[in-house]
């Protein structure tokens, strides 16, 4: 699995890299999702759920729900969320062939695999999780799961960070003509926060610095 650039000894530009993931991507997570369906396809017809995956084959539950989610999913970056792990995959492969599943099958989606670790190396510097965020952000499907479990990590990392919690942050900015100084303007910020949880002494000093680089006579944060 390749991408080759025109021109020789010419850098390529972000818009073209980007360009090249994408297809590159999409590519290999096809190959992925034709080879594993191929595998599926050729056990028995009555098995359709995870779980009747888990036990013909006699591999975990989360797995056979990941195998089948990328087999037969309608979004080829949606389905990169849920590619196992090496061991894992070499786990679900060995099961397919136990079960009789044609080696012809099984090593073309070996070399899908083979090739999906490739682009892991190649464009997220061998970053599993790294790669994950790229596809998510290419995904029609299930975007909005993937989003909003970033949002919680996010949440949870800059808790740790900044040493407190809130669940909202309320601001408005309120601006007039100046009645003392003509031409300019008066401006007064309402700053507040609603369930508001110090989790590390001396952390509340984050919350109350000088913004918008606007010299104020009186200031104060409200916690609720």
């Amino acid at each position: 699995m390749s991408v080759a650039f025109c021109g020789m000894g010419v850098e390529p530009t972000q818009d073209q890299k980007k360009a090249a993931f994408s297809v590159a991507a999409m590519d290999v997570l096809r190959e992925m999702q034709r080879g594993l369906s191929d595998i599926l396809d050729s056990l028995p017809e009555n098995l359709t759920r995870p779980q009747e995956y888990s036990r013909h084959l006699k591999i975990d539950k989360q797995l056979a729900w990941r195998v089948v989610k990328i087999a037969r999913g309608t979004d080829p970056f949606a389905a990169g969320q849920h590619v196992p792990g090496q061991a894992a995959m070499r786990t679900f492969l060995k099961a397919a062939e136990r079960v009789s599943t044609s080696p012809e099958i099984v090593a073309r989606a070996s070399r899908a695999y083979a090739d999906f670790e490739e682009l892991v190396q190649v464009h997220a510097g061998g970053d599993r999780a790294t790669l994950e965020m790229m596809l998510t952000s290419k995904a029609r499907k299930d975007r909005q799961t993937a989003d909003l479990s970033h949002r919680r990590l996010a949440f949870r990392g800059n808790s740790y960070i900044w040493g407190v919690q809130a669940k909202a942050h309320l601001k408005v900015g309120i601006v007039r003509p100046s009645e003392k100084n003509e031409g300019k303007i008066d401006f007064a910020l309402i700053n507040g926060f609603f369930g508001f949880r110090q989790l590390r002494e001396g952390a509340t000093d984050c919350c109350t610095n000088q913004e918008f680089g606007i010299r104020r006579e009186r200031s104060s944060v409200v916690y609720i």
